[in-house]
């Protein structure tokens, strides 16, 4: 007989939140949803061992806040009063709005926090300065990096002009295909002389 060769271990789940060598807004709003979705998981999996135990007469005792499968101070640091998307939220409210007052706003508010920590000390260790970013523990993952850079502008939903040019144009051509000339001259002519044509 020939011996069955072994099998691989069955690959472990992906982490919820994903490490890159250098992480952006856009990463930060991936690992967001990832936490989201698994605090979603884990209340979904919590009500259906509610239901099973009530169906079959047994106790039960609800999983307290603060377990290892609880994610909840992760969610409080990036969705709650004043937290990351909050903190940015305000920062782009302000006059002069940068990133390295975005990031002072936001490290000012969480000092002593397990969570939201500054960015590993040094450019020389991959780190960056505390002005340039900040590292959040995310749940069952390493602490993530993220630098702050653009993070202001991307968060002001402003389209850019070539955007807004390619958006008016079409505009014109489906306004053009929808209506006849006629039509859309009698429109144009009713509308009041303060609104754009």
């Amino acid at each position: 007989r020939h011996a069955q060769p072994s099998r691989p271990p069955p690959p472990l789940p992906p982490s919820p939140a994903q490490v890159l060598p250098l992480n952006s807004f856009e990463q930060l709003c991936i690992n967001y949803c990832n936490e989201r979705l698994q605090a979603h998981y884990v209340a979904c999996t919590a009500q259906e061992e509610e239901r099973l135990h009530k169906a079959e007469g047994l106790p039960w005792a609800p999983i307290p806040r603060g377990e290892a499968s609880d994610n909840a101070a992760v969610l409080r640091v990036l969705e709650g009063k004043e937290g990351v998307f909050d903190t940015l939220e305000s920062t782009c409210r302000m006059r002069n709005a940068n990133d390295r007052a975005f990031n002072r706003s936001l490290l000012d508010a969480h000092p002593r926090s397990e969570v939201l920590r500054p960015p590993r000390a040094g450019r020389a260790a991959g780190g960056l300065r505390p002005d340039e970013g900040f590292s959040v523990a995310h749940f069952h993952a390493a602490s993530v990096q993220y630098a702050t850079e653009g993070w202001v502008e991307k968060n002001r939903d402003a389209l850019s002009a070539s955007l807004l040019d390619i958006v008016r144009v079409r505009a014109d051509a489906l306004r053009g295909a929808w209506l006849p000339a006629a039509a859309a001259a009698a429109s144009a002519a009713s509308l009041p002389a303060s609104l754009p044509a």
